[in-house]
C-alpha cells in the first residue's frame, strides 16, 4: 500500500488527533507542501469548510510571509508572523523573477524559513526580533543549516576575482570616449564583454540555500574606484555609464538589509516598508515600469532620489566611507548575534 493510500485509510478521529494534538505548525506545513495528497489526507471532512481552512490558511500565510521577507517588507511580514510565531519554524521556497532579461530577478530562496531569509539578507535587527520567539535548539538548528561553518560569508565567492573583473570594466570604460549617456544600451564590444563577465560572476545563484546572498564589499570597491580614480574618466558620459551600469547593477543584487537603505536613501531614516524609492514606488524590476529598471536607466542617490538617465553631476565624495561605516556596523551586529545564537560553532571557529 502506498503511503498516500495509508494516509487516506486512517480513521477521521485519528486524523483529527494527529492534526490537532501531535503535529506542530512546522510539521503540518511540511506535510502539506510535500504533495496535494497529504493536504487532502488531513482534511477530515471534505464538506467541512473549517477543516479545509486548516491547510489553506496556513499555507497562504506562509507563502505571503516568505514573499514579504524576501522583499524586505518587514512591517507586512510582522503582521503575519506575530499572531502565530510558530510560522517562523516553517520552511518554504520563494522566488520573484524579473520581467526582463536586462535585469536579474531576485534570489530564489529554496526551503528556507523566514528567520533564515532574514539572516542571509543581513537583516540583523529583524533576526534578533524574531529570535525571541524561537527556542535555543530551533535557533541553533536553523543557523547551522545556512551557515554550516559558523561564518557570515557569501559561499562560492572570491572577492579578489570580483575586484579583478571590476577593474577590467573600469579600464575599458575610461578608454572609450564614444560612450553616450543618452543611450547606455550602445557600447563597444570590449565594454559589453567585460561587463557581461562581471555580471555573470556576481549574479544570484539559481537556488539560494546557504551563506549570505551578496558580498557588499564589491559595491564598496566600485565606489572607491569612482572616487579614487575620478580624474581618469574623460567625459561625464563615462561617469554616468559607470554609476548606472556598474554601481547600480551591483546595488540591485544587495541583500535586503542593504537594499532597503540604498533604495530609501543612506541619508534618510530607514523604514521597514521594503525596498521602496523616494517616490514610494518599488525598487524591484518586477514591480516597476519596464522603462525604468535599476541598473539600466537610473541611479539612486544618497538620499534615495532617483535620477533617470543620470547626467554625471559633480562627483559625490565620501559615499564609500559612509557605506563602509554601515558595513562595519552590520558586521559587528552579525558577529554578536552569531555568538548568541550559535555559541558552540563560533567558539570552534575562533579556536581554528
Amino acid at each position: 500500500m502506498e503511503s498516500r493510500d495509508l494516509l487516506f485509510s486512517i480513521p477521521n478521529d485519528v486524523k483529527c488527533l494527529l492534526r490537532d494534538r501531535f503535529l506542530s505548525t512546522s510539521s503540518i506545513c511540511s506535510l502539506a507542501i510535500t504533495s496535494k495528497h497529504c493536504r487532502q489526507g488531513f482534511v477530515v471532512d471534505k464538506d467541512d469548510d473549517e477543516s479545509k481552512k486548516v491547510y489553506v490558511n496556513l499555507l497562504d500565510s506562509l507563502r505571503r510571509l516568505l514573499s514579504h521577507a524576501a522583499l524586505g517588507e518587514w512591517d507586512a511580514a510582522y503582521a503575519i508572523w506575530s499572531p502565530d510565531p510558530s510560522l517562523l519554524t516553517c520552511y518554504g521556497t520563494v522566488y520573484h523573477p524579473s520581467r526582463t532579461t536586462l535585469h536579474p530577478g531576485r534570489y530564489k530562496y529554496t526551503n528556507l524559513t523566514t528567520w533564515q531569509i532574514a539572516w542571509v539578507n543581513e537583516e540583523y535587527e529583524i533576526v534578533d526580533e524574531m529570535a525571541q520567539h524561537l527556542d535555543e535548539e530551533e535557533k541553533t538548528k536553523q543557523f547551522d543549516e545556512i551557515f554550516p561553518d559558523g561564518e557570515l560569508i557569501k559561499h562560492n565567492w572570491n572577492l579578489k576575482e570580483a575586484k579583478r573583473l571590476l577593474a577590467a570594466v573600469f579600464a575599458v570604460i575610461t578608454q572609450d570616449t564614444s560612450i553616450n549617456e543618452n543611450n547606455m544600451d550602445v557600447m563597444s564590444e570590449s565594454i559589453r564583454n567585460t561587463l557581461n563577465a562581471l555580471y555573470a560572476y556576481v549574479q544570484p545563484t539559481s537556488e539560494h540555500k546557504t551563506g549570505l546572498v551578496f558580498d557588499v564589499n564589491i559595491y564598496v570597491e566600485a565606489l572607491k574606484l569612482y572616487e579614487d580614480k575620478f580624474n581618469q574618466f574623460k567625459t561625464s558620459h563615462q561617469r554616468s555609464f559607470w554609476c548606472v551600469r556598474v554601481e547600480e547593477h551591483l546595488a540591485s543584487l544587495f541583500g535586503t538589509g542593504y537594499l532597503r537603505s540604498h533604495a530609501q536613501g543612506i541619508g534618510n531614516k530607514l523604514t521597514r516598508e521594503g525596498c521602496i524609492l523616494s517616490d514610494k514606488s518599488s525598487y524591484f524590476p518586477f514591480r516597476r515600469d519596464l522603462k525604468s529598471l535599476p541598473g539600466v536607466h537610473f541611479f539612486v542617490g544618497y538620499c534615495g532620489a532617483v535620477d533617470v538617465q543620470w547626467l554625471g553631476t559633480p562627483v559625490i565624495r565620501g559615499r564609500a566611507a559612509r557605506i563602509s561605516e554601515l558595513v562595519s556596523s552590520k558586521n559587528k551586529r552579525g558577529a554578536e548575534l552569531t555568538r548568541q545564537y550559535s555559541p558552540a560553532k563560533t567558539s570552534a571557529c575562533l579556536i581554528l
